[in-house]
């Protein structure tokens, strides 16, 4: 919605269902560094190669800049000797979270515990729940508060912070109601596609790179040249009616994250994709 009204505006995802080490971009960038058997010391020469095919590789793609964010403050812990498996154990310890750099001029969207640790000018909380009893809520809700610096505004239901007294503090409520947002956004995980349709499609989606397009055909979803790239779980296939029903229709798809899975069935490692989607509403008679 910030995006429509041309405001400037980065979500912060997060890796909660997988690990760094299973990343495309990851495994490419170890891949470029053509480190041999017992070769334990990367060399700076291969270190250097190993970033430029990153960027000749994922130089236009969604992920650059956080994965250089990442390699960048390995080299300031590591700014001379860097072993292999000091990468590795940085990289598998790591959180997408904690390489989203600052803008002042841009919105950071986050959740509460993704915003751990960080403080920002402003701050706007979105709270949803009417009440607030339970500790671990109060502490959550703490936490969310004390990330601003400068300006805090909450926006709420319910009067659970109606006694609050604090200088400089203004109180306004809210009395209009809000229509739902003609758009919906979600970001998938593996339960929500088909992941074993993947191990006969790899040469097909190693060519993709997050952000790119994809066309659903209300079966699969499609490449640029009409090949077939996922399908979507049952379970979401379902979410996929319920949307319809009140008038939700899947708009688009891309690729959101690339990542290598495990199935436990063969034992085999296969490339997936996890998609972005995005539902319009439709407008009278048509499609918005």
């Amino acid at each position: 919605m910030l995006l429509q009204r041309g405001l400037p505006a980065s979500l912060v995802q997060s890796n909660d269902l997988f690990n760094l080490l299973q990343l495309y971009e990851v495994r490419t960038f170890f891949k470029a560094l053509k480190l041999q058997p017992g070769e334990y010391t990367i060399l700076e020469e291969k270190w250097k190669y190993a970033k430029e095919v990153l960027k000749k590789e994922f130089g236009g793609s969604t992920t650059f800049e956080w994965i250089c964010n990442m390699l960048v403050d390995f080299e300031k812990i590591y700014p001379k000797v860097r072993f292999k498996s000091d990468l590795e154990t940085y990289i598998s310890e790591s959180r997408i979270e904690d390489f989203y750099r600052q803008s002042s001029e841009s919105v950071l969207v986050s959740t509460i515990h993704k915003a751990k640790g960080r403080e920002f000018d402003q701050v706007f909380l979105m709270l949803q729940q009417r009440q607030v009893k339970e500790e671990k809520e109060k502490r959550l809700l703490y936490v969310g508060m004390t990330r601003a610096k400068n300006f805090l505004s909450i926006h709420y239901q319910g009067q659970y912070l109606d006694n609050l007294k604090v200088s400089k503090m203004n109180y306004k409520e809210e009395t209009n109601r809000f229509e739902d947002t003609d758009t919906l956004v979600m970001q998938l995980t593996h339960k929500d596609v088909f992941l074993s349709f993947s191990h006969s499609r790899q040469r097909e989606i190693s060519r993709l790179r997050p952000g790119d397009k994809l066309r659903y055909n209300g079966q699969e979803c499609l490449d640029t040249q009409g090949h077939p790239i996922l399908r979507f779980s049952f379970a979401f296939q379902k979410t996929i009616e319920r949307l319809a029903n009140k008038d939700y229709l899947l708009q688009k798809v891309s690729v959101n994250w690339m990542v290598y899975w495990t199935d436990s069935e063969t034992g085999k490692e296969a490339l997936v994709v996890l998609p972005e989607v995005v539902f319009g509403r439709k407008e009278g008679n048509g499609e918005r």
